[in-house]
């Protein structure tokens, strides 16, 4: 769509027999799109790969797969060329927008700080975060993400997010029925429950930040149900 969403044009059917699980467009060069595929119900060198289109998606290139059901995509915000992409629980990092991968860490989630993208989190077992401020060369451990268990993690993509200003504010939801929404305010050691004004299902797993007003963000979880 081109009108804010009035109306919808197909671009492409190369993913008909497929789930598009996230889009990923980069902010700085609007044409430049990366596309995670998964379906569970087919064969995984088939379902799960990571597709990239440099035409607004008009024509697609399979850069990356199998790469497992679940993981994210993240894109450098000052660097194109820098592709982050989760593949079977492992973090492999691209400097050629996605024409080559190297191993970077074990993983099950990245994210990358829009306002500082030297600063970047991943996700590894047992929900423990790690904290890089060098572009994903070293780590540090910062803690154990708000208690979710496993269902913290399994819509990866959007239940967690870094602030749009702050490279040490987090924004985690859990998908569990009273899972909740949690800030952290420095860099995922330590996370307080943010949930006023929730009725009913306290589930989150998705989350979005206004680009342009830190302080205004969505939430959305069961029942349909979005908050701001």
């Amino acid at each position: 769509t081109i009108n804010g969403g009035a109306s919808w044009t197909l671009v492409d059917t190369l993913f008909l027999n497929q789930e598009v699980h996230q889009i990923i467009v980069h902010p700085a060069n609007h044409n430049d799109l990366f596309v995670r595929t998964g379906n569970s119900s087919l064969e995984p060198s088939i379902a799960s790969a990571l597709y990239r289109s440099t035409d607004a998606g008009a024509t697609w290139t399979r850069t990356l797969g199998p790469i497992g059901y679940d993981g994210v995509v993240a894109i450098d915000p000052s660097n194109a060329q820098v592709v982050y992409s989760v593949a079977n629980d492992t973090i492999l990092k691209s400097s050629d927008e996605g024409v080559s991968w190297a191993y970077m860490a074990q993983g099950v989630a990245i994210f990358v700080s829009p306002s500082m993208p030297n600063v970047i989190y991943r996700v590894g077992s047992g929900d423990s975060i790690y904290l890089s401020t060098d572009h994903g060369s070293s780590w540090s451990y910062r803690g154990v993400a708000p208690g979710c268990g496993w269902q913290l993690w399994t819509a990866m993509s959007t239940v967690m997010t870094v602030s749009v200003d702050d490279p040490y504010t987090l924004y985690a939801g859990c998908s569990a029925y009273e899972g909740g929404f949690y800030r952290s305010t420095d860099g995922g050691m330590d996370w307080e429950p943010d949930t006023g004004g929730f009725t009913g299902s306290h589930s989150v797993n998705a989350i979005a930040l206004d680009p342009t007003d830190s302080n205004t963000i969505y939430a959305g979880g069961w029942a349909t149900v979005v908050y701001r």
